[in-house]
């Protein structure tokens, strides 16, 4: 800021004429004093501030660091002032998709934690194609998805060997160093006369209608056949059969058969009938739709017996003996006799028995006991 001036500035003769324009005349300036106590101020002030950049700093002070590298853990007392300059000071090396809280430049504070985690090498395969991926990731499905891969309900999915389903890939509870995915492939079936178009991850035509919960029974014609490796693209056709219900040998059969008699469908169905076994209904009915066709197993045996045969007993009257006694002559005994049966048995049940012959083994021996029985008084009429 300048100075006021001393005395007022003096106007010359022209200046005071009327109609001429008034001119000043300008003193010489003089150097302030308050200028130079400015300066020498500004010098001093130059001078601390080099003395304080140049002073030497002095150390850190040490403070206590807890290290975590995955499961291990490592206390240390440090004078590191940054995360960076921690791993440095103790030569631990970063490598790629390591992760690491805090960042490298958070600056340290007491009692801070920083844990690093280790990327580990998870087996991809898909489709038979296998990678190495290196990640800290332990999740299946944050695995994936750090891969670009994204799943659908009909991909085959392998967790370390153990089959998982798509749902559960977020809440999968262990980290997981295999992942293989096997891809579904659109296949189109008509199944009598019906189209619906599916998603598989099965080899073969039979295992793919499986997977769909499509069942498929003895006598439908399936095109291409069940054996029939899958293929992108595939049309299968399976022709229906009428169905039936067959039960034999405590086993119920629903199959279908495109035969026109019950004796045609067993044989369809190669189940034999064998001597005097049966059909109900009868092996030459016709076939008609849901037609339960019971199979009736006969068999037949032949059972023995050994039957007892009883003794009679005989009274004698032996007038020698004294009135009143008896005595035994001939003691008795039993007999034997062998009963032959024929037993028909169906569906293990048995229906019949005849006896087919009887066999005396032994004839029974009579009893025979002689007695002089007590005369009886007479009355006497009167």
């Amino acid at each position: 800021m300048l100075a006021e001036p001393d005395s007022p500035i003096p106007l010359n003769e022209e200046a005071t004429r009327p109609g001429t324009l008034s001119q000043l005349k300008r003193p010489k300036p003089r150097r302030s004093a308050g200028l130079s106590l400015m300066i020498a101020v500004l010098i001093v002030s130059l001078g601390t501030l080099l003395m304080v950049v140049f002073q030497p700093a002095s150390p850190p002070p040490f403070i206590n660091i807890t290290l975590r590298i995955d499961d291990q853990e490592s206390h240390l007392r440090t004078q590191a002032r940054t995360v960076a300059e921690l791993l440095r000071t103790y030569n631990v090396a970063l490598e790629a998709n390591d992760t690491i809280t805090p960042g490298l430049l958070t600056l340290l504070e007491d009692g801070m934690v920083v844990e690093i985690r280790r990327a580990r090498l998870v087996s991809l395969t898909v489709n038979g194609s296998t990678s190495l991926l290196r990640t800290s990731l332990e999740n299946p499905a944050a695995i994936l998805r750090s891969a670009g891969l994204t799943l659908n309900d009909a991909d085959h999915i392998l967790l370390d060997g153990e089959a998982a389903v798509l749902e559960s890939l977020a809440e999968w509870p262990r980290a997981v160093s295999e992942i293989v995915v096997q891809r579904g492939i659109e296949l189109t079936v008509v199944d009598d006369g019906q189209t619906q178009r599916i998603y598989t991850t099965a080899g073969t035509v039979g295992e793919a209608l499986f997977q769909a919960g499509i069942t498929v029974f003895l006598a439908d014609t399936v095109t291409p056949e069940v054996t029939a490796p899958v293929e992108a693209g595939m049309q299968i056709v399976i022709e229906r059969a009428q169905p039936i219900t067959i039960q034999v040998d405590g086993i119920t059969l629903e199959t279908r058969t495109t035969t026109d008699s019950v004796s045609d469908a067993l044989a369809e169905a190669r189940i034999a009938l064998n001597g005097e076994d049966y059909t109900l209904p009868a092996a030459d009915q016709p076939i008609t739709p849901a037609m339960t066709i019971r199979v009736i197993r006969v068999r037949e045996e032949l059972l023995s017996e050994i039957l007892p045969i009883p003794f009679e007993t005989h009274y004698q009257v032996d007038t020698s003996l004294p009135a009143g006694e008896q005595r035994l002559v001939q003691a008795g005994r039993e007999g034997t006799m062998r009963r032959d049966y024929r037993v028909r048995y169906e569906n293990q049940t048995e229906v019949s028995r005849t006896v087919e012959v009887e066999v005396i083994g032994q004839e029974a021996v009579d009893e025979v006991i002689v007695h002089h029985p007590i005369p009886t008084a007479t009355p006497v009429s009167r």
